[in-house]
Parts: structure tokens; C-alpha cells; sequence
């Protein structure tokens, strides 16, 4: 982030949705990228789905703990062919994916993830919500996790892959997520990734709403 951004963000209230969504997700938002993880507080979840009506950009609510949601925000048409890729489905099959359809992948990801959670010590509602909500220590350790998560993220097959088999260690770097193929390429996607999030960060310094530079973009792609 640039020294100019960073000055801009210190007049900004951190908790806001608009400026998480920008923080988190404006890769996705401007059409970057295929989806992004969203993480906020529970009190700002109808806040998120009244920005996202209208657009082009779905969600998914994966569940709540501790008083906070995560949702993840994906472009539906972008991410199933991605998903159809036969270098994905491969790996997907792999981590015990049988179903392709990209509603069925994100039903089986939720109960995973939530089991990962609640690997963790933590209890995990799929409901926003939901009165059972509760917190733990995450005191089990470090427990299996996901995998499949890299691959609804966009990330390269070739970099969920070796983070597998290298345990997560001898990336050749690291960023939006650790690289273990064609380092500078994706170097540059990182760039890419980092100046979408400080056009959003402008934006509503300027005075923009989220639910205005959603449209403007979903208006973009309609129209390309």
C-alpha cells in the first residue's frame, strides 16, 4: 500500500463494511479476481448484502464465530469456469471433491470449513444469526485444514498444490497467498491486486458509497 493510501486510511474508521469490502475484496469488486474470504463484524452482515444487491458479485455465507461472519464473495460466472478447468477439477478431485457444479463444491466447502473451525476450538454457525454462537482458544493445535479454499480463491493449482506438499514452507514467495511456480508473474498479479484495493480506498475518500462503485463496475462488465 502506498504512503499516500495509508495517510488516507488514518482518517477512515477501520471497523466501517465499506472500507473492509474495499480492504478485503476489491480485487473481486473490479473484476481481478474471482472471489475473495470476507470477514466482518456480525452488525455489519445486512449492511454487506444491501451493497451487494443489484451487482454482479454473489456471496456466500460460510458461518459465524465470535461475533464476527465470514462470507465469501465470488463472481459466479468467472469462478465456475474456473472451477471447470481440468487442472483444477484434477486437484479438486484429489482433496475428495466428487460433484463439479460450482453450488455443490461451495455446500461440501462450508461443512469443511466449519470442521476446520471447529478443529480449532471454535463453534461455527451457518447462520449469521444464529444464538449459538461461541468463541474457543483454538487450543487443539494446528489441525488439517482446507486446501480447497485456494482453489475458490483463484489461486494457481500449481501454488495450492506445492503449498500441500511443502507443508506450506520453501515458497519461492509469498503474498496474496504463497507462490511456488513462475514467482514473477505472479508478482505482478499481486500488483494488480494491491492497485485495485487503493482505487477503492480513493473512492470513498472522495466521498463514493461501496454500493455506487459496485454498480459502476457490474455497469462496466454488462457492457463489455
Amino acid at each position: 500500500m502506498s504512503e499516500n493510501t495509508w495517510e488516507i486510511m488514518k482518517g477512515m474508521e477501520l471497523g466501517d463494511v465499506e472500507l473492509q469490502m474495499a480492504l478485503q475484496c476489491a480485487p473481486v469488486i473490479t473484476g481481478v479476481k474471482v472471489s475473495n474470504l470476507l470477514n466482518i463484524e456480525l452488525s455489519g452482515y445486512r449492511q454487506m448484502v444491501e451493497i451487494l444487491k443489484d451487482s454482479d458479485i454473489c456471496m456466500y455465507t460460510l458461518g459465524a464465530t465470535c461475533g464476527r461472519v465470514n462470507v465469501f464473495i465470488y463472481n459466479a460466472a468467472k469462478l465456475r469456469a474456473f472451477v471447470q478447468r481440468d487442472d483444477v477439477q484434477r486437484l479438486m478431485s484429489e482433496l475428495g471433491y466428487e460433484d463439479m457444479e460450482l453450488s455443490e463444491i461451495l455446500a461440501v466447502f462450508r461443512e469443511k470449513y466449519q470442521q476446520y473451525l471447529k478443529s480449532r476450538g471454535r463453534f461455527t454457525s451457518k447462520q449469521p444469526a444464529h444464538e449459538d454462537q461461541a468463541c474457543g482458544d483454538g487450543s487443539f493445535g494446528k489441525e488439517w485444514f482446507p486446501h480447497e479454499m485456494g482453489l475458490l480463491l483463484g489461486y494457481p493449482p500449481e501454488d495450492v498444490e506445492g503449498f500441500i506438499l511443502q507443508n506450506g514452507r520453501n515458497a519461492l514467495c509469498s503474498g496474496y497467498w504463497k507462490v511456488y511456480g513462475d514467482a514473477e508473474s505472479k508478482r505482478r498479479t499481486f500488483h494488480i491486486f494491491e492497485c485495485a484495493e487503493e482505487r477503492l480506498i480513493q473512492f470513498l475518500s472522495n466521498g463514493l458509497h461501496m454500493r455506487d462503485i459496485m454498480g459502476m463496475y457490474t455497469a462496466s462488465r454488462n457492457a463489455a
